[in-house]
């Protein structure tokens, strides 16, 4: 009789592990899909908030390169000079802006710009975002992509003191349909669209590489 309640137990002991097994198989493999659920689901969100910072920045650069201005930029443009330099006033050898008239309309790319900068915000914070779910090459095309934003104001502000200086305002401004800086800040929102664009409609593939359309990388 001891000998089959020993079996009996050993039976039940066993039974029960196995059902404790079982059901720790079934959470882990809940808790997996579901891991597997959310962080795909917030890569798909994460890449249509990329993309659509991306669309928005280009045309903030597109809108800020426009080489046409209205009466009210320039006397903005003229207010704000004459703000710096008051301020600078007080600044121990601090030198202020010399102000140029017939210059004025060449700062306006700083002025565009600086009237948007929650989208130049909105666009940063995309930085570290992107490289929790994609590759360093969507970092490292972002990052140029922000880089114009310095250019585009340097070159602004040095084409304003040196107005026949071509170059200088092929930077600041969409001169021409074959400009090179406009080509490259399309070619960067090209490629990220080519590799976001999968994701959030719902299919993935490793990150391709936009072939050049022509131009000098700037």
């Amino acid at each position: 009789m001891n000998n089959w309640t020993e079996v009996l137990n050993t039976i039940t002991s066993f039974v029960t592990a196995l059902a404790t097994l079982g059901m720790l198989t079934v959470a882990w493999l809940a808790l997996r899909t579901w891991r597997r659920e959310f962080i795909g689901t917030k890569k798909i969100e994460l890449a249509a908030e990329i993309m659509i910072g991306v669309l928005e920045f280009q045309d903030l650069l597109i809108q800020a390169r426009t080489p046409i201005y209205s009466p009210q930029e320039i006397n903005d443009i003229k207010k704000w000079l004459d703000e710096v330099n008051y301020k600078k006033q007080h600044i121990p050898n601090s030198i202020g802006w010399t102000v140029y008239p017939d210059r004025l309309h060449c700062l306006t790319p700083i002025l565009k710009l600086n009237k948007n900068a929650e989208i130049t915000d909105k666009f940063t914070e995309l930085f570290n975002k992107s490289l929790v779910h994609f590759s360093e090459d969507l970092y490292r095309l972002l990052v140029e992509l922000h880089s114009f934003l310095g250019k585009i104001r340097y070159a602004s502000e040095m084409f304003y003191a040196n107005p026949h200086e071509i170059e200088l305002q092929r930077i600041a401004f969409s001169d021409t349909p074959d400009n090179p800086t406009s080509k490259r800040i399309f070619e960067i929102g090209e490629e990220i669209k080519l590799n976001l664009e999968p994701v959030y409609k719902g299919k993935q593939s490793p990150w391709n590489k936009l072939k050049k359309i022509g131009g000098e990388k700037l």
